[in-house]
């Protein structure tokens, strides 16, 4: 009996190469096809050319800021229901539509020195 497997994609949306590097492998470890952006306008085209499981985006996007870039996601139909993933930390008092925030390890180790 064959399977197909559906290959799962991630966005990794992140201004900083070292971050989007570091995710990148990491995903890629786990099983994910990876697409990059280096900032939120770069995102949202990605997102009407893949078909993505998850987005992982750096809520300190410069231009097309974090807090924009999410509530784009939220009014287009085509990311509802797709697991989202925030990189650094939430501004307070901002509610976040995510399924959860991990801080940057570039910025953790930095700040740990």
């Amino acid at each position: 009996m064959h399977t197909s497997h559906k290959q799962r994609t991630a966005l990794v949306v992140d201004y900083d190469p070292w971050e989007r590097w570091f995710t990148t492998d990491v995903l890629c470890g786990l099983g994910y096809t990876v697409v990059n952006a280096s900032n939120g306008a770069t995102g949202l085209r990605l997102l009407e050319h893949y078909e993505c499981d998850v987005i992982l985006v750096d809520v300190s996007l410069p231009e097309l800021g974090g807090p924009e870039f999410l509530r784009q996601l939220e009014v287009m139909d085509s990311t509802r229901g797709i697991p989202l993933i925030l990189l650094g930390t939430s501004p307070e008092g901002q509610p976040a539509p995510a399924e959860g925030c991990v801080p940057n390890p570039a910025r953790t180790s930095s700040s740990d020195n």
